[in-house]
């Protein structure tokens, strides 16, 4: 199989996916937050935990699965049989929960003090769990066919949906409610377009797909199992399961303060070239190794994206950390949003250690077992998170957090390079940190002087001109102390579009 060609054709609809999905899904967290009350959002934060939590319980590692062996698949109707048949069956599972759900919100209610008085929006949200899980193996399954193109329009409807209804509730200056019921909406609509995009390209479900039982080596089951052992790990390290140790030990503020600053993170990391083709990466990552079993290759192809994230990851620190806050402050309207700042912070300056790519590398080689040692850092998250969490609330657990993720990467590093030759390229990493510091140094000094006062006078928007001026900055100091070896430069070129190569080699 052309994977190569395959990448490239891809590729840009992968990029603009999550380019729209950050502006967009900014936009929307903006009108959110201003809209709500503390007590509200804090509600709303806890319950968007459910449709990933409830995932986490009946994946069993066929989300894995999906990306590991989808792609290898040749012919279009065998590969839609095989996702229908996975996804009939998670849906199946999740429908159960839901009913539970349903006849026991008000137990949830009373579990969580954030969702005490809020357990009939509970009840309306329900719906959203199953389709935002159906959603998920629909986009994994259409990512790992190369169908980004498709995604990128999904989404991108999606997304103008959900702003839209957004907007109308503000302008009518509906409840609460109206909103749940609006996203809703918006989720059912996204599963049902995508179960439709999915059928178009492989094959439509039917009774024998469903409930066909599907053989499996035991390879594959090896695989899946210990994945989905991996995959719960991975959740309680995530945001949604630290929400649930901020709520129990700390108040609606500190959980709105949280959940803000980590919303701001994803978007953030929406905009990183690992999380950008991270649904491309690994399809062909995975099936050039398998066609050619080449463990150098392997490693050229994660040094590369390493150096890429690199490469964004230290402008935005260079940005946030001198003009985080005015940036927020800018942009939010609620006060209290300027206190996400601190554990934003926080979250950035270990933002090199929350996407480095080990895990694609040890999936490649199938060794899963290494990311299912690697979640002992479970242990470090929480035995610090609720600690901290007491005594220092959103930051405490923000601290926690990134503790526990450069322990698991720690681990994962150690482990793979006894099974093969990875090389994590520090010279890219100190060269990022020197073009950092420039921009630093020249934006702290640019806000102090109030060099943009005399033109635009106190508006916030400043902050906005002085964001852009440090992308510039930071952008021209890397061209000339570029992060990139030639080789990689040149690797990277070969897998752009031929309209969009020009402009790639002036930025790198």
């Amino acid at each position: 199989m052309d994977y190569r060609n395959k990448t490239k054709r891809a590729l840009p609809y992968s990029i603009a996916i999550s380019l729209l999905k950050m502006l967009i899904a900014i936009s929307a967290m903006k009108y959110v937050v201003d809209y709500l009350s503390v007590a509200e959002y804090a509600a709303l934060a806890m319950m968007a935990t459910f449709p990933k939590l409830s995932h986490m319980l009946v994946a069993v590692g066929y989300d894995a699965y999906i990306v590991r062996y989808l792609p290898a698949i040749n012919e279009a109707k065998k590969a839609g049989d095989v996702g229908w048949n996975i996804l009939a069956q998670r849906l199946g599972l999740i429908s159960v929960i839901c009913i539970l759900f349903y006849f026991f919100y008000r137990v949830l209610g009373n579990l969580n003090q954030q969702l005490a008085g809020f357990e009939q929006h509970l009840r309306v949200y329900i719906p959203i769990v199953l389709f935002h899980v159906g959603a998920i193996y629909l986009r994994l399954a259409l990512s790992a066919r190369f169908l980004q193109k498709y995604i990128f329009f999904l989404d991108f409807v999606y997304q103008i949906f959900r702003v839209i209804c957004i907007l109308g509730v503000i302008y009518l200056r509906a409840p609460f409610l109206v909103l749940i019921f609006c996203f809703v909406f918006c989720e059912g609509f996204y599963f049902l377009s995508s179960a439709i995009a999915f059928s178009l390209k492989t094959s439509w479900p039917n009774l024998n797909n469903i409930f066909w039982k599907r053989r499996e080596s035991k390879r594959e089951k090896e695989y899946r199992h210990i994945s989905y052992v991996n995959s719960l790990g991975v959740n309680f390290l995530g945001s949604d399961v630290n929400k649930w140790i901020l709520g129990g030990f700390s108040a609606a503020l500190q959980v709105s303060i949280y959940t803000l600053a980590t919303q701001i993170l994803e978007k953030l990391l929406d905009f990183f070239p690992i999380k950008m083709i991270q649904p491309l990466a690994e399809p062909a990552m995975y099936g050039k190794y398998d066609e050619e079993k080449e463990g150098k290759l392997l490693n050229k192809m994660f040094q590369l994206l390493y150096c890429a994230n690199n490469l964004i990851g230290f402008m935005t620190l260079a940005i946030f950390l001198p003009l985080g806050r005015d940036l927020i402050l800018a942009f939010f309207k609620r006060e209290y949003t300027a206190d996400a700042f601190w554990p934003l912070i926080v979250f950035i300056f270990c933002i090199i250690f929350y996407s480095m790519g080990f895990g694609t590398v040890a999936k490649a080689i199938e060794k899963p077992q290494i990311l299912l040692w690697s979640k002992l850092s479970v242990v470090a998250n929480v035995a610090l998170g609720i600690p901290l969490a007491i005594k220092y609330g959103a930051v405490g657990m923000a601290v926690a957090s990134a503790l526990s993720i450069m322990l698991k990467n720690a681990i994962i590093y150690l482990l793979l390079r006894k099974h093969i030759d990875i090389w994590i390229p520090w010279n890219s990493t100190l060269k990022g940190l020197l073009n950092t510091s420039i921009t630093v140094v020249i934006l702290f000094i640019l806000k102090s002087w109030g060099a943009l006062d005399l033109f635009i006078g106190s508006l916030n928007i400043k902050f906005f001109i002085l964001a852009f001026l440090g992308m510039v900055i930071y952008m021209t100091a890397s061209k000339f102390n570029s992060i990139f070896s030639s080789e990689q430069k040149e690797l990277l070129l070969s897998l752009v579009p031929k309209s969009t190569r020009r402009l790639t080699d002036i930025m790198i």
